[in-house]
């Protein structure tokens, strides 16, 4: 049995069950804790992966306490664990595996954010239906020209520090260059844009004519990305995810 302590939005956790996915051993029963986002968004094959049931209190218990347990039977051999591979501080697409007495694997929190840590055959999972429906009704009513979806992420990410630098937030700058790049390959591009900040993109792109903006659910946005043409992405696991789809697509 493989046994996940979660962390992070839906793009994390889709790299997080991708890869306990990709780990698991045939018939392998996989229990995850924090992963509600993932099983709210998507209908996955593996019928032994399953999650708990969230609250505050069992948060702080298995955070605090049964992580500390479990990290204590690692040590201790008596439970096999995985774990991601830092260096600085930064995560790198390594993961070292120590072996223990009982059939029993705990995974270290970990975002597994590398294509080399992933089967592509093991990732299984696909947007819920409900979501695919409303997005493909959406870009039915937009003109019909090359839809281009373009993330951008602010939220969170103005405040996030990373290296000592604050605001992961890509600058104005990189989308229009992006932009620019698709409209000297792309014909009658159109321009889908899906954001945590809606008001900011009409201050700052309401000039552009050829363009929509999603007020929509975090799902209804993910289903859009997967079926436009093209894509512009933010520094973003959920970007990541988006794209990945559409490229499955064509």
């Amino acid at each position: 049995m493989i046994f996940f302590i979660s962390d992070g939005r839906l793009g994390n956790q889709a790299f997080q069950y991708a890869f306990l996915n990709s780990i698991a051993k045939s018939n392998e029963k996989i229990i995850c804790v924090n992963m509600t986002q993932f099983f709210e968004h998507f209908d996955f094959k593996n019928e032994n992966f399953s999650f708990l049931p969230e609250s505050r209190l069992l948060s702080f218990f298995f955070r605090k306490m049964l992580s500390r347990v479990l990290t204590l039977l690692v040590k201790l051999k008596m439970i096999s664990s995985a774990e991601q591979q830092t260096i600085s501080g930064k995560p790198l697409p390594k993961v070292s595996f120590s072996k223990g007495v009982l059939p029993f694997t705990f995974v270290k929190l970990g975002f597994f954010q590398s294509e080399l840590l992933l089967r592509k055959d093991k990732i299984d999972f696909v947007i819920k239906n409900k979501y695919y429906l409303v997005a493909l009704k959406i870009l039915n009513s937009l003109p019909q020209s090359n839809k281009v979806f373009v993330h951008i992420r602010r939220g969170d990410y103005l405040d996030e520090t990373y290296n000592g630098q604050k605001g992961l937030a890509l600058p104005k700058q990189y989308y229009l260059e992006a932009m620019t790049e698709i409209e000297r390959s792309v014909a009658n591009p159109f321009y889908v844009f899906l954001t945590d900040d809606p008001g900011y993109v009409e201050d700052v792109y309401g000039y552009i004519s050829n363009k929509y903006i999603s007020r929509e659910s975090l799902g209804v946005d993910f289903a859009i990305m997967g079926l436009c043409d093209y894509g512009i992405v933010s520094n973003s696991s959920f970007s990541w995810w988006g794209s990945f789809f559409s490229k499955e697509k064509n």
